[in-house]
């Protein structure tokens, strides 16, 4: 038969012990979830690089790097894969085969740099000035100030991924990023003076746009070019198809060329929203 007044072990009686045994339990999980992530899922470097060495595996580098060091890391890839084991030979043989060669120098001015370089330091101006326009005093207790500060932080690193993208000739997806961007800068706007968490949550950034039509009038034809692109409608998507060749284009020149136009209307438009305010 049961006892009618079971007598339990203290340990389990004490509602301390089981908050400790479930906090040890927490964190060897996530001692286990992030040695996993770290072998199955490593972050690569936000980096992209203007060439590849021409070898079967990629290694990239960059125009304005020495071209003593383009040449070693030439030389180190070509004896590799000859399966020299000495460098000494191929490196005297590419210096005197690039001696021989008109190379052009590393031009910093190249208008596709000069845009780039442009664009992006006036956004992380934007993104800094804006954040410290509005007083800390006035809004230190409203939610929606905070909010606008986390997500004006991240416009600066969602428009150098956007570059990335346009700098591949990959227009519909620079597009796309450049869209969400705009989204992002629009939906702070509305949102920075809300004191309430759900009124917050409950704004749509895709309405947000109308927040900002009053000071930028660009930003709404702007969002509704970019619409086109990332929802695929047909006087976007036909831009990929090439009547003569009879093929999809995934990237090209001239997709670098208008994913560039973008930017600077994006970058305009972020101008335009920060004076507003």
């Amino acid at each position: 038969m049961c006892d009618e007044n079971p007598q339990f072990p203290s340990k389990i009686n004490d509602p301390s012990r089981g908050d400790l045994k479930q906090e040890q339990h927490t964190s060897r999980l996530s001692e286990k979830l992030n040695s996993f992530l770290m072998l199955e899922f490593p972050l690569h470097p936000a980096f992209d690089y203007d060439s590849l060495i021409n070898s079967p595996h990629p290694i990239g580098i960059d125009e304005d790097y020495p071209e003593d060091l383009k040449i070693r890391i030439g030389a180190a890839a070509a004896s590799y894969f000859k399966g020299d084991k000495n460098i000494d030979y191929t490196l005297r043989t590419i210096r005197k085969m690039r001696q021989t060669e008109s190379n052009k120098p590393f031009n910093s001015n190249r208008l596709d740099r000069v845009i780039r370089r442009s664009c992006l330091s006036s956004i992380r101006a934007v993104s800094q000035s804006v954040q410290e326009a509005i007083p800390n005093t006035e809004h230190e207790n409203v939610m929606g100030k905070y909010v606008f500060d986390i997500t004006l932080s991240r416009i600066p690193y969602s428009a150098d991924r956007a570059f990335a993208e346009a700098d591949k000739g990959a227009l519909f997806e620079c597009l796309a990023i450049s869209r969400m961007i705009l989204e992002k800068v629009c939906w702070a706007v509305r949102i920075r003076n809300l004191e309430d968490a759900q009124e917050i949550t409950a704004q749509k950034a895709q309405s947000a746009i109308s927040a900002v039509k009053g000071v930028s009038p660009l930003s709404g034809r702007l969002y509704g070019w970019l619409s086109k692109h990332a929802h695929w409608h047909y006087d976007a998507h036909i831009k990929t198809i090439q009547e003569v060749e009879g093929y999809v284009l995934h990237a090209s020149r001239t997709f670098k060329l208008c994913s560039y136009l973008g930017l600077i209307c994006l970058t305009r438009s972020i101008l335009e929203i920060s004076e507003g305010l």
